[in-house]
Parts: C-alpha cells; structure tokens; sequence
C-alpha cells in the first residue's frame, strides 16, 4: 500500500496519513489492467453511486461507524459544538466551537482543515503535486479566459481534506463573495494517490467556483472541488454581501474534497514552511482560521 506522509504544523513533525478504504483507491487508481479501468469509469463517471453512498451514510444504522471512527483517528470530541448525532453523514459535516479554531490577525488565513500545497507563480511552477504534471487554470475555471488570465502569474493554496477533517470551508478573505459557478463533472477520487495518475481529475471533477472581491488583495478565488463518495457541496454565506475572513463559505458531504484558492500576482506572502514542504512534494497540515503566512521558526506574522 502505498503511504502518504504529511507535515503537521502544530505538531512540527512528519505523520503518517490513515488513508479511508485505501485498498479501494489502490485497486482504481494503481493496479495496471482494463478491470480496474472499466470499474473506475462506471463508478466515477456519474453521480449515482455517490448518491447512494451519501444515502447509506445519511441513514441512523450509520451512527454505529462514529465512535470507531473518532477512535481510529484519534478525533477531539471537546471541539465538537454538540455531543450526539442522527447519522454518520450528520456527524462528517460537524460544526465546532468557535474557540477550536481562533482565527488569526493576519490578512489571509487558511480556509479549512486540511493538507495544503502552496505555490507563489503558478506559471514558473514546472509540476503540481506529481512530477512532470500541472492542471490548466482555464480547465479549472470553466473556460472563463479573463479570470485564468488573472491568476497565471499568481499565487495558488491546494488544501485537500481528508475524510477525518472538519469539512466545513470558511472564506480566507474579507471581502464582497458573488454567488457561486457550479460546473458539471465526473467524482474521481482526490487522493494523491490518484492525483499522482491524473492531475487533470481537480479540472475534470465537479466543482464550483467563488469570486471575493477585497479591499486590498484584488479578486481572490475559491475553487470547491468534489470527489469519489461526495454528495454534494453545500454553500451557507449570503452572495453580494459583505464577510469577514473566517465566516463559513460551505461545507462538503460526506467523503474527501479540495479546495484551492487562487491570489492575483503579488498580492501574498506565503510561509516558509509552506514552501518548503511543497517543494518536497510533501503536504502541510494546517487548521482553519491558521494564518497563511509563517515564519520559519513557527511564529505568526
């Protein structure tokens, strides 16, 4: 099997991710054959079997899979806002107490629980998360030409939530958000594993965009991805209306997703530790509401 490996900032050391169905994503993504090929366009290609996945978690008989879960993950039930729950899905897009998350002084912070690579030029970046592979931002964007235009010189956070995260995505921006884009697509996986075989599936996927319109860091862009096992991306805010950096943008049902933001050239700084890791092809473990910018011995900006 193989291992991901990811840096924890708060622990300041290397662990080992516990990868969910981890033999499933190898059987898809890496064993040679048309097997697993025919078996990974029939279950990625539609909705249907992430729907029926969403139903099964969404019922009570799935509340039995949530003790062992936080056991197996070693979850923090005192972060929790409240102490029971209907199903494992209601359970998976858990909200927290404010004071789990503290957000930070500084003008960018991160937007969700999540593995993070960061990027300063998009365009001068040879390769995203696999060697020798990068998606385009045209793709990404849906085609909208002015807004890639925007962002090939700037600067890219990739934060990829696993299934034991806190799924619930908060703006990293203050600003004026629009209403969201949806874009059709197909329910890959978003595993490294995966991606390392594809980085096109962040492009391919179904996914929705947002546009924030700040005060001093230009046009700032979220991009929700979907994935294998994902219901649905779910939006909370108020479109047009003014939030402050922290408010819940949305949240993901059940199963892993992405979220990448996307910076006008110039406009950031991103911390050292960011940096580094990424260029190991290793990602940083952040916390929402962490701030964006770190020095490089740990302390915030």
């Amino acid at each position: 099997m193989a291992r991901i490996i990811v840096y924890d900032r708060d622990l300041k050391s290397e662990i080992e991710e516990k990868i969910e169905a981890g033999w499933g994503v190898k059987l898809l993504y890496t064993i040679p054959g048309n097997r697993p090929c025919l078996l990974r366009k029939t279950l990625c290609s539609t909705s249907l079997f992430s729907k029926l996945m969403g139903k099964i978690v969404s019922s009570r008989r799935s509340k039995q899979k949530i003790e062992p879960f936080i056991a197996k993950h070693k979850l923090d039930k005192s972060e929790f806002l409240k102490d029971s729950f209907d199903s494992f899905n209601d359970f998976f897009i858990r909200k927290l107490k404010k004071e789990a998350r503290p957000i930070a002084a500084a003008p960018v912070i991160m937007p969700a629980d999540g593995r993070y690579l960061a990027y300063e030029n998009f365009q001068a970046t040879k390769q995203i998360i696999a060697k020798d592979s990068k998606f385009s931002l045209l793709e990404l964007l849906g085609g909208d030409e002015k807004l890639a235009q925007t962002y090939l010189e700037g600067s890219v956070l990739i934060a990829r939530l696993a299934p034991p995260d806190y799924h619930r995505f908060h703006f990293p921006v203050e600003g004026v958000p629009s209403a969201p884009i949806a874009m059709k697509g197909t329910f890959h996986s978003v595993n490294p594993i995966a991606l390392k075989r594809n980085i096109r599936y962040l492009t391919q996927n179904k996914r929705s965009l947002v546009t924030i319109q700040t005060p001093n860091l230009g046009l700032v862009t979220c991009v929700a991805v979907g994935a294998l096992f994902v219901g649905a991306i779910h939006y909370t805010y108020t479109p047009n209306q003014k939030v402050e950096k922290g408010e819940e943008m949305g949240y993901f049902s059940f199963g892993g997703s992405t979220l990448i933001v996307l910076f006008e050239p110039g406009r950031i700084q991103i911390g050292p530790d960011l940096l580094a890791n990424t260029q190991k092809s290793i990602e940083t473990f952040c916390k929402m509401g962490s701030s964006v910018i770190i020095s490089s011995d740990g302390s915030s900006f």
